[in-house]
């Protein structure tokens, strides 16, 4: 009678072991995953305080641009913006903002109007703009417009005079 309570007593030991390690399996798996949420937290509420700080600035240039506070600056002749009424730098150039901004924020405006979208160009379209800048009868012109085509579809198939990959 003796043995089978040892027997007894030992599985017994044996079973509260396995579910201590079982137990303690269990709390390194949760804290493990609470210790990633933790940091997808953190990396989120970083992203949220950037987007704001970017925000922030695009909304006090907007500021700069609609309270007329921009200094003036005159343009020199051999710059590639070349308006000669030049109130606003809308060349890129870095702008001193009359509210202050984030620290790691350069604000910069581009005029972008007159610009257009060559990826949504009809093939058309695109040649006779190739051609306004390149000259009618320049040689290249079927090959790129191929090119530009067969590099803007989805498939595989490659353009007579076009380069699909």
């Amino acid at each position: 009678m003796m043995q089978i309570t040892h027997k007894i007593k030992g599985s017994i030991l044996i079973m509260v072991l396995w579910m201590i390690m079982l137990g303690l399996i269990l709390v390194t798996a949760i804290a493990s995953n609470i210790r990633l949420s933790a940091i997808t937290v953190i990396h989120q509420q970083e992203a949220l305080q950037d987007w704001g700080a970017t925000l922030d600035a695009l909304n006090k240039a907007h500021m700069e641009l609609v309270i007329d506070k921009m200094p003036k600056v005159k343009v020199e002749k051999t710059s590639l913006y070349n308006r000669n009424d030049e109130e606003y730098r809308f060349d890129g150039r870095p702008i001193s903002l009359t509210y202050p901004a984030h620290e790691n924020i350069i604000v910069r405006i581009y005029d972008l109007s007159g610009k257009i979208n060559i990826a949504k160009l009809r093939q058309d379209k695109l040649t006779k703009l190739l051609e306004q800048k390149l000259g009618e009868n320049h040689k290249d012109i079927p090959q790129l417009v191929d090119a530009w085509f067969d590099w803007l579809d989805k498939d595989d198939l490659k353009r007579l005079n076009g380069a699909e990959k």
